[in-house]
């Protein structure tokens, strides 16, 4: 864990899927990364979804991809601002 006057960065735990499935479900916060609006599903769905791709990731990294669990893909808000800026980066719209 890194801990500064401002902020704490800490790996994701189960206890932080309810914030993050607020996140992806806030139509404003998805369409500032996103062209579609967020699509309807429940936070056991979401929940599966991430234990999903924790699993994954768990196998990459283990396997030399040691990069893919540095951040959870586009489900927080400085993933979806990343992906807006690599929208812009490669010409779109956003």
């Amino acid at each position: 864990m890194l801990k500064g006057d401002k902020v704490v960065l800490r790996p994701v735990t189960e206890d932080d899927l309810a914030t993050m499935w607020s996140w992806v479900s806030d139509i404003e916060l998805v369409t500032l990364g996103d062209d579609e609006p967020p699509l309807p599903r429940t936070l056991e769905s979401f929940r599966k979804q991430i234990n999903k791709q924790w699993k994954r990731a768990a196998f990459e990294s283990t396997s030399g991809w040691t990069g893919a669990t540095t951040m959870w893909e586009s489900c927080a808000p400085n993933g979806m601002l990343e992906k807006a800026r690599r929208r812009r980066h490669r010409g779109g719209h956003r």
